[in-house]
């Protein structure tokens, strides 16, 4: 992905002056380019995603006991359904496209330390946003959904509205892949210094209290297995990330 042609020189002399972004003008072209970009790549990921909807649509239903079969509610449901579900497998796809851009676009207004912090956050916010997805549907969404559609078994049949069960596995999706930038934030407050690691430490026994309400909050079913899974993953990311500053700031 090329970079923006700025002048990493004038931007810098320019924050020293107390002008943080120099040229406006030339600002705004290169904010249009990085939407322009970021735009395209959206749409065609959008138009491949569409294509391989019904691909898309299985995985989902997939994760749903194998007895449980699927109906269309109104006319077009399926038609929505496979937009919907494109558009947010677009944005998963191209997340890090618009983290880039972002990234390029504020780069040349940043010293060498806050270039290496910026791009450290750029590269992993997209990679634990990734991986609350695939921890989302491996581990959490399988318990969630068994208790929810096997709940009192054998009372009614097990039939569901396409676009009702889609949005719920999506909503878990996004959720806990959002959940998991846990440590993006965390990293963030530590190097500017608003938190020490000490201070992250000492409060560990409320950071468990507030794991398990947080993990009940995200989840909406008594489950307590689904719970203790979440809450568990969250406290791991947690205390990974305190041993990753306390390294980093050394």
């Amino acid at each position: 992905m090329p970079e923006p042609k700025f002048n990493r020189e004038d931007h810098l002399k320019a924050r020293e002056h107390g002008s943080f972004w120099g040229d406006l003008g030339s600002h705004l072209e290169e904010l249009r380019r990085a939407i322009i970009i970021s735009t395209l790549f959206l749409v065609a990921a959008i138009t491949v995603s569409f294509y391989y909807s019904e691909n898309l649509i299985n995985l989902l239903q997939n994760l749903a006991p194998a007895d449980s079969s699927f109906f269309q509610l109104k006319p077009g449901e399926l038609f929505s359904v496979s937009l919907k579900v494109s558009l947010y497998a677009a944005s998963y796809l191209t997340l890090p496209i618009v983290i880039s851009q972002i990234y390029f676009f504020v780069k040349p207004a940043l010293t060498n330390d806050e270039n290496k912090i910026s791009l450290m956050v750029a590269f992993l916010a997209p990679i634990l946003f990734w991986l609350g997805l695939f921890f989302a549907y491996v581990f959490l969404l399988p318990s969630l959904l068994d208790f929810l559609l096997n709940f009192k078994d054998g009372i009614v049949e097990k039939r569901y509205g396409l676009e009702s069960f889609v949005n719920l596995v999506l909503s878990i999706e996004t959720i806990t892949a959002i959940a998991f930038q846990l440590p993006v934030i965390i990293f963030i407050l530590g190097i500017l210094n608003l938190v020490k690691v000490k201070q992250l430490l000492d409060i560990w026994r409320y950071v468990i209290l507030l794991a398990f309400v947080f993990a009940a909050f995200l989840t909406p079913t008594p489950d307590p297995l689904t719970m203790s899974i979440l809450a568990c993953a969250l406290l791991v990311l947690y205390f990974s990330t305190i041993i990753f500053l306390k390294l980093f700031r050394k």
